[in-house]
């Protein structure tokens, strides 16, 4: 088989970064502070398949920190909006409430958000440098993971691809 690598040469190609024990211990902990800022119960190994993404992008203008925020859970078939935001600095406690859950179209990649599961445990991004990020929890038939994706949308790799496409169907 000739396989050609064309990440190098072409950097919205990117291959995916294993996260570190230190990354996966900040994302998650960036999790922890959502969940405590929405009213969630920490999403552990155990329990009912959900969906936490908390997407952030920065705001040179409206926010204190200069980042915006907003949460999704998806769960059941139904999605929720969960706005948030920092206090004056990055390591302020976060703040924020999550809508009522409204239920998923049948075409959305979020009703089926399997796909995913199998990126945990990898960044994806490609040379963008500002833009927006996003991080991803989830617990899937009793395995938790994490991955975090930076401008998605704009990357050409596989797993880049199919988390734009999860977020799209937000």
């Amino acid at each position: 088989d000739n396989v050609v690598d064309t990440s190098l040469s072409d950097p919205s190609n990117r291959r995916p970064i294993p996260l570190t024990s230190q990354s996966i211990a900040y994302q998650a902990e960036k999790m922890r502070r959502f969940a405590q800022a929405t009213s969630q119960p920490l999403l552990e190994e155990v329990g009912p398949d959900e969906l936490r993404i908390l997407v952030s992008w920065a705001d040179f203008g409206e926010t204190p920190t200069g980042v915006s925020l907003k949460g999704y859970i998806v769960r059941d078939g139904q999605v929720a909006t969960c706005p948030v935001s920092y206090g004056k600095t990055l390591a302020d406690p976060m703040n924020g409430h999550c809508g009522r859950p409204k239920s998923l179209r049948p075409d959305s990649a979020l009703r089926d958000w399997s796909s995913v599961v199998g990126l945990g445990d990898f960044a994806y991004g490609c040379a963008v440098d500002d833009g927006w990020w996003v991080t991803i929890e989830g617990r899937r038939n009793d395995k938790w993971f994490l991955l975090t994706a930076s401008n998605p949308d704009f990357c050409k790799d596989l797993g880049s691809k199919v988390i734009a496409a999860l977020l799209d169907g937000r």
